[in-house]
């Protein structure tokens, strides 16, 4: 049966990643029927990473040495509810490549921030603009820091063409974001499932995205839309959107790595629907 959920249009360059392809309609609908059949598991890999994070948040140490692998793991945990049913412990295996992750996370982080700094300097700079210096100049270091971030707030409470402009150029962060989630979103799965270091890792996602780029990027702002939507529910929700989100995104990872020849969705009863 041909795949009627691939675009023909699409062909993606040469690269470490044969067969690659990416339907939005196809990676949401695979995302939501490999959810369905292992809710239970993707609710208690929410608490759980949300209770490690946490504690490596508390800790210097695991900001460094455990976070940047318990968020490689959501890519890792939501490909493998596609593929099939998998055990909570596959949560841990980011920290098998431990090195590698570390410096792709170190390399991606770096560059996210750096981009960020260009849209949130305008911002900044006009509320220093508008700080009183005078009644900073004769107070310690400690004070005179309180009393910045005071008429920050005060300013932060007024209308100004100034800073209504900067608000605007800080939303352009929004679409960028998107863009790099979506052309290294391929990145922790080729380092964790097929062993490639992280610079070729990198390279080999964009290669494989680029045909797809803004089809991504679209898809990335509808998972964080369902993603956010738990928080109607008294937050409570979360436990359920957000490991639906990332099912969606290993969908999306399925399709990208080749894996998706259109069969029916291992762990479930759900066959692909002809049209």
């Amino acid at each position: 049966m041909d795949n009627v959920y691939q675009s023909p249009s699409l062909t993606p360059p040469p690269s470490g990643v044969d067969g690659a392809k990416f339907d939005l309609d196809r990676a949401l609908n695979l995302g939501w029927q490999s959810f369905k059949g292992q809710i239970g598991l993707g609710v208690a890999y929410t608490i759980v990473l949300a209770l490690l994070s946490v504690l490596a948040v508390l800790s210097c140490f695991g900001i460094l040495f455990a976070l940047p692998h318990l968020a490689a793991s959501s890519a890792i945990m939501g490909l493998l509810m596609v593929r099939g049913k998998p055990e909570l412990g596959d949560m841990f295996r980011p920290f098998r490549a431990f090195g590698a992750v570390l410096g792709a996370w170190l390399l991606i982080t770096i560059v996210t921030q750096l981009i960020a700094m260009i849209f949130t300097i305008p911002y900044y700079a006009v509320l220093l603009q508008g700080v009183d210096w005078s009644q900073i100049q004769d107070a310690s270091g400690g004070e005179a820091f309180k009393e910045i971030m005071q008429q920050f707030q005060k300013q932060q409470q007024t209308f100004s063409v100034a800073k209504l402009g900067t608000n605007l150029i800080s939303l352009l962060n929004l679409p960028v974001s998107l863009y790099i989630g979506a052309r290294l979103m391929l990145t922790y799965p080729l380092i964790i499932e097929r062993g490639i270091p992280p610079m070729e890792a990198i390279r080999q996602s964009l290669a494989v995205t680029r045909p797809f780029q803004w089809p991504l990027m679209g898809f990335g702002f509808i998972t964080g839309v369902i993603a956010g939507l738990g928080i109607l529910g008294c937050c409570v929700g979360i436990l359920f959107t957000v490991p639906l989100a990332f099912t969606m995104h290993g969908a999306a990872i399925y399709q990208l790595l080749g894996e998706d020849t259109g069969a029916p969705i291992p762990g479930t009863n759900t066959t692909q629907t002809s049209i």
